[in-house]
């Protein structure tokens, strides 16, 4: 191995511990925000569930928020930038930009079985 290549080496070991470290303290800073602004149960719920798949009848179907709340929120999640636009759907439906599983968020669905535990 040359020194060039070793040195490289060397440089990609500190950008992957820079990495870990920077994911975790995002993580913590993620979960604020969430804790901040999605403060209720059923914010909670339709945040989830906005997969980019689901329409927003689709939400209200399963959560009885209604769908100009849902509209509503999906605005303000966009806005903060915890939510995208779906590229399948070209815009007309919405997709979180991350779980609330990734940071200890639970959030109980009735009939999805990837999410069963209650909200912490």
């Amino acid at each position: 191995m040359s020194a060039t290549e070793e040195k490289l080496n060397v440089i990609a070991g500190i950008m992957a511990e820079h990495l870990r470290w920077t994911r975790l303290a995002g993580m913590e800073q993620l979960r604020t925000i969430f804790e901040k602004n999605l403060s209720s149960d059923e914010e909670r719920k339709v945040y989830e569930l906005s997969d980019g798949e689901k329409s927003v009848r689709d939400i209200e179907k399963i959560t009885n928020v209604g769908r100009t709340k849902i509209a509503m929120l999906w605005k303000k999640w966009h806005n903060m930038g915890i939510m995208e636009k779906s590229e399948k759907y070209e815009g007309r439906r919405m997709k979180r930009s991350f779980s609330l599983a990734d940071v200890g968020i639970q959030v109980n669905i009735p009939g999805n079985n990837e999410n069963t535990e209650e909200f912490e």
